[in-house]
């Protein structure tokens, strides 16, 4: 609801405004000085301040100053009786959204409804624009908590493949302050041994508009190397793809893991392939150059059998 103020020291006028306001669906407060406008700011802010020029204590554009001090939004139209362009100037320069000129006639009077609903939607739209601004910043909060508290490493790049930005858990991971990756190539951080090249990542983002799954061998700041299941997406704009974002999951202890079944494996073919061929050759021989009885035999058989399977 409007909170409308007027400040006339005339009270015939006053009553003919508040008449003619209130006919077009306004209500107002009253009050004839400059010491009660700015007393009544100070104890609640009003949306909206009808302010005479001619005050019996003071000028309005010394109440409009003060009122300005208070806040920025409140919605000043100037009263004045002076035909003068460089008093509504004046007026308009030090704060005062809109203005009314005082007519003999009182032919203003009508003038009023109209000057207030313009500005009226002034302060709809302002209120508007603040709320989207307050769900802009609100977004971008919550983006910034989701980016910076992620459990998985995010990195975004432009066109070029030049790390722009990335979030706290690349920090934790490889070590890198957020100015030494800042406008580095995202490939002067992965090994010749990776098996997804950087650039490839890039190509297929920028270049193809298409996002891709590959595994990142790179090295920390201290000289550890670690391993990621890296998902890459492309940033597009109106004007085309201007990057990419990566996010890649930490699967070192995997691929450590990996590695140590591997050579495990290796280890025991290598150790069992020995003993296995000894087993099968006597077996072999036992039975192709001697004549074991027919017992002896399908024991030979049995042992023969089990070693090629093992």
């Amino acid at each position: 609801m409007d909170d409308l103020l007027l400040v006339e020291d005339d009270p015939g006028q006053a009553r003919l405004a508040q008449r003619t306001l209130e006919r077009a669906g306004y209500s107002l407060e009253w009050v004839a000085t400059a010491e009660q406008c700015i007393s009544r700011v100070r104890e609640r802010v009003p949306n909206m301040v009808l302010l005479d020029r001619g005050l019996p204590d003071g000028d309005g554009l010394d109440v409009l100053d003060a009122i300005r001090q208070r806040s920025a939004r409140i919605c000043v139209v100037m009263l004045t009786g002076a035909d003068d362009l460089t008093v509504v100037v004046e007026a308009m320069r030090r704060g005062a959204w809109d203005y009314v000129l005082k007519r003999p006639d009182l032919s203003h009077l009508s003038d009023l409804p109209l000057v207030l609903d313009r500005n009226r939607a002034r302060l709809r739209l302002l209120d508007e624009h603040d709320r989207l601004n307050q769900a802009v910043r609100q977004s971008e909060q919550r983006y910034r908590e989701l980016f910076d508290q992620a459990s998985d490493l995010i990195v975004i790049c432009d066109a070029d493949g030049l790390v722009q930005e990335v979030n706290q858990a690349f920090h934790d991971l490889t070590g890198y302050a957020a100015e030494e990756v800042s406008r580095r190539a995202l490939a002067e951080f992965v090994l010749p041994t990776s098996p997804t090249r950087a650039d490839t990542l890039r190509e297929r983002s920028v270049c193809e508009g298409e996002g891709m799954t590959g595994e990142l061998h790179l090295r920390t700041r201290t000289g550890q190397e670690v391993w990621l299941d890296m998902k890459t997406r492309p940033l597009v704009s109106p004007n085309g793809p201007p990057g990419f974002q990566g996010i890649g999951r930490d699967i070192t202890e995997r691929r450590r893991m990996e590695q140590m079944k591997a050579d495990f494996l290796a280890m025991v073919t290598h150790d069992m392939k020995n003993p296995v061929s000894v087993i099968t050759g006597y077996s072999e021989i036992l039975l192709n150059d001697v004549c074991p009885s027919a017992v002896c035999r399908e024991m030979l058989l049995s042992i023969d059998g089990s070693a090629r399977g093992l």
